[in-house]
């Protein structure tokens, strides 16, 4: 490891561990898994409350660093930060509009393109520019060759709010809105040395949810 990078990290590590008290929360970001359709691991969140110079703080500092993803530092006693704000949802109700500003695993119903039947996956959404995107790892994935036959879809939230929404896709084709929102899904997911990978071979979408009823909704 560069000589600068130790110091850097070391001095950190004496600034965490010498807080009078410190709340540390862990984020890690959520990830596709090999085959771009789930998740790999959920975000998950550490949270610990640490006395002076102890060794539970100088651990979790060197987890911190050695963690091959972006990690977030959070100061609770701030205001939590401000989701970002999704176009063309002000039709729907205000919960779920809270729940679509924060990115997490959805599940999505397209109808498959051969066999007519619906067909139920697992992904993750991000927010990009006020849009809900989806994409996937790099290859040829079925949920995106359906949704290419047939746009509608039912966008499912499953978290602590739950709802079914109709909604419509609009794959991703054109190369400088495809390439400006792959620079940023690669960023999400810890992925910018593969952009050129994902820009040229991964599945994307945006999801609109119009207020008017989507004939054929699954």
């Amino acid at each position: 490891m560069d000589k600068s990078v130790t110091n850097r990290s070391n001095s950190w590590i004496s600034r965490l561990a010498n807080r009078e008290r410190s709340r540390i929360v862990l984020v890690v970001p959520e990830e596709p898994d090999e085959s771009g359709d789930c998740i790999k691991r959920p975000a998950r969140f550490l949270r610990g409350v640490f006395a002076p110079g102890s060794i539970s703080a100088y651990s979790l500092a060197l987890n911190l660093i050695a963690s091959p993803v972006p990690m977030t530092t959070i100061d609770p006693s701030g205001p939590p930060p401000a989701p970002p704000t999704v176009n063309g949802v002000s039709h729907l109700p205000p919960h779920v509009q809270r729940a679509l500003a924060r990115p997490h695993r959805i599940d999505i119903t397209t109808t498959g393109r051969q066999s007519g039947q619906p067909r139920r996956i697992e992904l993750v959404f991000h927010v990009i520019d006020g849009r809900i995107i989806i994409s996937g790892m790099p290859g040829r994935r079925d949920w995106y060759a359906n949704l290419v036959a047939d746009p509608v879809m039912t966008f499912h939230l499953t978290g602590p709010v739950q709802a079914d929404l109709p909604s419509l896709a609009r794959p991703i084709t054109e190369p400088t809105e495809r390439r400006q929102i792959m620079e940023a899904v690669t960023r999400n997911w810890n992925a910018e040395d593969r952009f050129d990978t994902f820009y040229r071979h991964s599945p994307l979408i945006e999801v609109t949810f119009p207020a008017t009823p989507v004939a054929g909704a699954a």
